[in-house]
């Protein structure tokens, strides 16, 4: 009687099994509609105005988006993410910061007939806090521009967030970017003769490398170098690939005094690398 009522078990199990093999082909034979596409197939883009996004975001209860994590007594704000993170969920999204750039720069007009841009912005077990922010800045205040040649990649001038306290501190605009004989990406100072031939300090400034992570680029050039490695394992290597593509196939890179952008710098990883910090971590 046992053996009827476990084979008879098993029966049910497998009609079950098959049912939902069933359901879900039938699912897969549906075509959906494609993304950016309404069901009438015409193209759906939505549009927001300044005014309208601003709206949201003051409708957005950010408060409660940072109260995830319930700080307690003896608990290391810096054990996440290397950095403060109480202090940073402290400050809100849309602090004010003075102008960090050269008085020179508000002068500048640009053309408002910019093409389309897309920004990127990469994270990995970011602090709800710091991702907040940098989306809320983004969307305020990015004006972004290529100029008349679309092989020249432009980076911004980065700034520093303190790790500790978060406080915005401008970094010098005389500076470009490059490296060592061990490949350690290294910020140099202008020489006194480059300073002195800049009549202009809004002007571009010519750099033999970038950092691999901030960065303005055509997509089509992008494309046309063939992006980034997905093979490659080292960290801090894509200071060096970009750079390097974009010299090799004619193209140019430049750091713009009047772009900032500001970077917490920690002074340790938060995370672990897969093959080990030695091996991993230029």
């Amino acid at each position: 009687m046992k053996r009827f009522f476990r084979k008879l078990a098993v029966a049910v199990v497998v009609l079950v099994w098959l049912g939902a093999l069933a359901y879900l082909l039938v699912l897969s034979r549906k075509k959906l509609p494609e993304h950016g596409t309404v069901f009438g197939g015409e193209p759906h883009r939505i549009q927001m105005s300044d005014a309208e996004w601003e709206e949201l975001l003051e409708g957005f209860d950010e408060r409660g988006y940072l109260s995830a994590r319930r700080w307690r007594p003896g608990d290391d704000p810096y054990a996440l993410y290397a950095f403060n993170q109480r202090e940073s969920e402290r400050i809100p999204s849309n602090r004010a910061l003075r102008d960090t750039r050269h008085y020179r720069c508000t002068a500048l007009h640009y053309d408002p007939d910019l093409p389309p841009t897309s920004i990127i912005i990469t994270f990995h077990n970011e602090a709800r806090s710091t991702l907040l922010r940098t989306i809320r800045r983004v969307t305020q205040e990015v004006s972004v521009t290529l100029g008349q040649d679309p092989t020249c990649v432009v980076s911004p001038v980065i700034d520093i967030i303190n790790m500790d306290t978060f406080a915005y501190v401008a970094a010098s605009s005389d500076l470009r970017g490059g490296f060592d004989w061990s490949l350690h990406f290294k910020w140099e100072q202008l020489s006194t003769e480059q300073r002195a031939a800049r009549a202009d300090p809004t002007e571009p400034i010519r750099t033999p490398i970038i950092a691999g992570g901030l960065f303005v680029i055509d997509r089509s050039w992008f494309n046309h170098l063939g992006k980034y490695d997905t093979a490659m394992d080292i960290w801090g290597g894509e200071n060096f690939e970009i750079s390097f593509r974009v010299w090799q196939c004619g193209g140019s890179l430049e750091i713009l005094p009047c772009s900032r952008v500001g970077h917490v710098f920690r002074k340790k990883h938060p995370y672990v690398f897969p093959e080990g910090n030695a091996n991993t971590y230029i």
